[in-house]
């Protein structure tokens, strides 16, 4: 590089050698701030972006897990997954009634074979039964109330402020025709 600057000096002139030696000095230290501030903007932008992202897939996967969930078992609830089940009846659900107890195997039926049924008198059934009307009644008087509180929120405060909105028109209408 030496040596390009005393070619440099000798057929440049004085003021422009100089303003190329002022850049050399220079150059280094603008190039390395310039390039610790994209590097701390990239790595700022990327955690952003990528908690952004987190958040949106829990968000979301959260309440499309939920969403799924009480769709299944408003559609069959002796299918959907216990621990919803077992959240809107508000019991341990049947799967907790028939463990084993310590140390026995629940056999070669499992634990809602057959013979535990039997054994049982088919009280197990008729109360797991009785626990699906009631998750029924409870996912209904849900449906019930959040239609009851759309409709009240309509009829007290959509239509009346459409209607004052109307009122105001009609008078600057009213106003202008005069």
């Amino acid at each position: 590089m030496d040596q390009l600057l005393d070619i440099a000096e000798q057929h440049l002139p004085r003021p422009f050698f100089a303003l190329l030696n002022t850049l050399q000095a220079w150059l280094p230290l603008v190039l390395t701030i310039c390039t610790i501030y994209w590097i701390i903007t990239s790595v700022i932008r990327t955690a952003s972006w990528a908690v952004s992202t987190m958040v949106f897939f829990i968000k979301y996967g959260t309440l499309f897990a939920i969403v799924a969930s009480l769709w299944q078992f408003v559609q069959d609830p002796a299918n959907a997954p216990a621990g919803i089940a077992n959240m809107l009846v508000g019991s341990k659900g049947v799967s907790s009634r028939q463990r084993a107890p310590a140390g026995k195997n629940p056999g070669a039926t499992g634990f809602f074979g057959k013979s535990n049924q039997v054994k049982a008198g088919g009280k197990v059934e008729a109360q797991y039964k009785e626990e699906v009307e009631q998750g029924r009644r409870i996912v209904e008087g849900v449906k019930d109330y959040v239609w009851d509180s759309a409709q009240r929120f309509m009829t007290d405060r959509v239509l009346p402020a459409a209607q004052d909105r109307q009122k105001g028109d009609d008078k600057a209408k009213g106003k202008r025709s005069k």
